[in-house]
């Protein structure tokens, strides 16, 4: 999360899912992929062609993951994680995404992330096709360290304790709001 001198949370993050296929699983069988592209497709609603589309893009041998829908709902992800137990080559992807208070004019200052893209892989060794980076202001700036890494850590803690890896930063939440409202 990035915070205001004051500790205001100016963004932080929130859960989304994505839907990814891992073509080099795909069967062989061009039935049963058919079957699983139709089997995804009626879930999701976009078309086989689409999802034939993105991956041929991409190649049928890529070990990389592609994907396929962003920005899935929880409700949609559940609905989705039972039908994908059944196709293989699927998946669902926890992915953060950037929450920014709306009521702050601060667009510039924060920044903003999007997905990586080729140039992205070709300068960077710490991120994958399926991550998101910081593109300008503080996400730029502070990229490595408000994403993290891929990997999981475990943490215990009591009521009292704060587990936290944000950025603070010197920007005052309330004056902001005085000035943009005085302008």
């Amino acid at each position: 999360k990035i915070l205001d001198r004051n500790g205001k949370i100016l963004a932080e993050n929130t859960a989304s899912y994505q839907l990814v296929a891992h073509p080099y699983l795909l069967s062989k069988d061009r039935e049963a992929r058919e079957r699983n592209y139709q089997l995804v497709s009626g879930e999701l609603g976009i078309s086989v062609d689409e999802i034939k589309q993105i991956i041929k893009e991409h190649g049928r041998d890529s070990v990389s993951p592609i994907v396929i829908k962003e920005k899935e709902s929880h409700e949609e992800a559940l609905t989705l994680e039972t039908m994908l137990s059944q196709v293989p080559a699927f998946s669902l992807e926890l992915v953060p995404i950037r929450l920014d208070q709306k009521d702050l004019a601060l667009g510039p200052l924060l920044g903003y992330v999007n997905r990586v893209d080729e140039n992205d892989l070709k300068q960077r060794e710490d991120i994958d096709l399926t991550d998101f980076v910081g593109r300008e202001g503080v996400e730029k700036s502070f990229d490595k360290q408000l994403r993290g890494h891929n990997g999981k850590r475990r943490v215990e803690v009591d009521d009292a304790s704060d587990v936290d890896d944000g950025v603070d930063g010197a920007v005052d939440a309330c004056k902001q709001v005085f000035v943009e409202t005085a302008l």
